[in-house]
């Protein structure tokens, strides 16, 4: 009965904070520039990386925020469950501050359809190496095996789970969640120009990876085996260098790509020409670049995009707080309302709730809601809303007496929920919509079903407006997995 109580409260402290992050979306949208406020962590402690991790939901709990962690300096890493109103410190254990963190979350079942995850959060520092953070764990453990450098400056998880590092002596790839670790570093620059600064990978394809290193920016088409140099207009036929410090891959349009840093004259230090920094935009997947003009001046730290609003993408920097694009990165507005001139190490959206962004400043951790909602999906009694409250699924049956009706919504995670048709404790259809963009450039749709009753499932992509019908015939019973829809 404590488990079920305790269970009980968390889901009222949830729907509490979902109620104020509601209030703040609405008052977003009759506002319209972004307005940001500080959400903590206590004592509002500078931050120096940010990620979020999808919350293993135990309640059928819809819109629940993703886990958002924020690694501090001189304060460990904290961590909040409902959008920044409320923080916890994940444990003790690390060496020195964390400068660059990653989420790793693998299903572990062996059944389609009761998914069950495990979430690791690993861990940079400058000089102690890589640390891990366990799904059971209560303090932070050392997973340095097979590093030749303990200055970590990039973590990146793909999309099949591997764990890259970049450090200030190369690439590095874990397949086994960190407990060893190989140089992936073929073609990638060596010595001083060898340092990994910034990761990133391309949704759409699983083996398509950028590394920003302090002698370019270079690419893999094969999991980081082998690397190639892009003409950023820098290092090849120049007279200066870039050293990368921020990438980052459209997830709507990922042949649109960012990148940012500071190009030196390659004479340096024995020569007096400037250094300058520069924001540059591919539309290409990296084979050509353009800089963006909007951005020129700014020390960008930091890049996001969202996952719900076509050619909407921010840019983070040092001491000018952050900017918007709307178009892709062709032009720039500053979006400082609340914000100021911060410096900003970081951002990140929350992938569940694609509304609201966070920038990881020297004062805290600030939030904004984005003022603009193009996904319109919003649960209830009778609707599904799947991965990100992209998708929306809805059932209508009928049995072999000939009545009708819709099914009744039960959400459970946000890829896979449930529908109920005469009773709330028979289930009769599970429904699933993966991202499997980085196999096949698809999202997939899966049901399974538990009733031959005659149904019939649909499913809209409330970005693109793309719908799917499945229909189910009386006194059939059968599933679906349908990779290829939408």
């Amino acid at each position: 009965m404590s488990r079920i109580r305790r269970l009980s409260e968390d889901a009222v402290k949830t729907r509490a904070a979902l109620s104020l992050i509601a209030t703040l979306l609405a008052a977003a949208l009759e506002a319209g520039p972004i307005h940001w406020v500080p959400v903590g962590p206590p004592g509002n402690p500078g931050i120096t990386a940010m990620a979020t991790a999808k919350p293993n939901q135990m309640l059928p709990i819809p819109d629940q925020p993703s886990i958002l962690f924020a690694a501090t300096a001189g304060g460990g890493v904290f961590q909040s469950a409902n959008s920044g109103v409320a923080w916890s410190l994940t444990g003790p254990g690390l060496t020195g501050d964390a400068v660059t963190l990653a989420v790793r979350r693998v299903n572990v079942s062996a059944s389609p359809i009761n998914e069950i995850f495990q979430t690791t959060v690993f861990a940079g520092t400058s000089g102690g190496g890589i640390f891990r953070f366990g799904p059971t764990a209560t303090s932070w453990v050392p997973v340095n095996a097979g590093l030749t450098s303990l200055d970590v400056r990039a973590l990146l998880v793909d999309a099949n789970g591997a764990v890259y590092a970049g450090t200030a002596g190369g690439l590095f790839a874990s397949i086994d969640g960190g407990d060893s670790w190989s140089p992936k570093g073929t073609g990638l620059p060596s010595g001083a120009d060898g340092a990994i600064s910034a990761l990133a990978a391309d949704p759409s394809a699983s083996s398509a990876l950028y590394a920003g290193t302090m002698g370019g920016l270079f690419k893999s088409t094969d999991g980081g085996a082998s690397w190639f140099a892009l003409n950023t207009g820098f290092n090849t036929g120049s007279s200066y260098k870039l050293a990368v410090q921020a990438i980052a891959v459209d997830p709507l349009a990922p042949a649109r790509v960012f990148a940012a840093g500071v190009a030196s004259p390659s004479c340096a230090p024995l020569c007096l020409a400037p250094s300058f920094p520069t924001a540059l935009r591919s539309v290409d997947a990296g084979t050509t670049w353009a800089t963006m003009e909007g951005l020129v001046g700014n020390f960008v730290r930091a890049f996001a995009a969202t996952s719900n609003l076509p050619a909407a993408v921010f840019a983070g920097s040092a001491g000018n707080g952050v900017a918007r694009s709307l178009d892709g990165g062709v032009t720039w507005t500053a979006e400082n309302d609340g914000l100021g001139s911060a410096s900003v190490s970081s951002l990140v959206i929350d992938p569940i709730l694609p509304s609201l962004i966070f920038a990881g400043t020297l004062q805290g951790v600030f939030c904004a809601p984005l003022g603009q909602v193009a996904v319109q999906c919003f649960s209830d009694g009778q609707t599904l809303c799947l991965n990100a409250h992209r998708f929306r699924a809805s059932v209508v049956w009928r049995d072999a007496g000939g009545n009708t009706g819709g099914g009744q919504a039960l959400p459970i995670t946000d890829n896979t929920s449930a529908f109920w048709f005469f009773d709330p404790t028979n289930v009769e259809l599970v429904v699933k919509v993966l991202d499997g963009r980085s196999v096949n450039g698809k999202f997939w749709v899966f049901y399974g079903a538990l009733t031959n009753v005659e149904y019939t499932i649909t499913v809209t992509d409330t970005l693109t407006g793309a719908v799917k019908i499945y229909f189910n015939a009386q006194g059939q019973l059968a599933s679906v997995a349908d990779t290829g829809v939408f």
